[in-house]
């Protein structure tokens, strides 16, 4: 999900979507803003995660970053349309719409991935799922970003971004209805959700330790 919502392009090419936008500030200064959004939001999502519930605060974060994406291509869709008008009456658009998909991103759809890897998947195959995460992440990100100019080419900017908001959309339903809720919730009673037969865990007092071993 991560890579459908275009995270790469708008990081890679953030400066160039500012100019081509026409929006006032300097494009680098654009860039530092987005910077400090990721920063402060992850710091937000890091205290707030808990309280909210991981699955919440994964789906807000994913619609915001759709929403965003929508503004987005109708920024540039209107900009195809009107011109310069679009410019000297909505030049605030397009930053506004950035901020927002990096609030987004930042509150869930950039961090609680790996989360949900660490939680959802059994214990004795983590390692080979994590690889194949990993592997698909890089992988998708690549495709996403090498076919980006192509499909611009092909359709043009705003309806590039619908689509993959169209992508996000989908991804984010299966998410909805597939994914459990882990708040409050043990390692053992999230493997329980799926079926898997937990054995309890006996605790023992340092004193039976010791006599254990004796």
């Amino acid at each position: 999900m991560q890579q459908v919502s275009v995270v790469n392009i708008l990081l890679f090419f953030a400066e160039d979507i500012f100019q081509e936008a026409g929006v006032a500030m300097a494009p680098d200064d654009c860039a530092i803003v987005v910077g400090g959004i990721l920063a402060l939001f992850f710091l937000v999502a890091a205290l707030f995660a808990d309280k909210a519930g991981l699955k919440l605060l994964f789906i807000f974060s994913t619609a915001l970053c759709a929403a965003s994406l929508v503004a987005l291509g109708l920024c540039f869709h209107l900009k195809d349309v009107n011109g310069q008008s679009f410019l000297e009456n909505y030049g605030w658009l397009p930053l506004a719409s950035i901020v927002l998909y990096f609030i987004g991103y930042s509150l869930g759809l950039g961090p609680l991935p790996f989360v949900f890897i660490g939680e959802l998947i059994p214990l004795k195959a983590k390692g080979v799922a994590t690889s194949v995460c990993v592997v698909l992440y890089y992988g998708f990100g690549f495709l996403i970003t090498k076919t980006f100019a192509d499909l611009v080419h092909l359709v043009g900017t705003g309806a590039a971004y619908w689509f993959y908001c169209a992508l996000l959309a989908v991804t984010l339903l299966v998410f909805s209805v597939f994914v459990p809720d882990t708040k409050g919730r043990t390692l053992d009673e999230i493997e329980q959700i799926f079926g898997k037969k937990v054995v309890p865990t006996e605790l023992y007092s340092m004193d039976e330790v010791a006599t254990c071993h004796l």
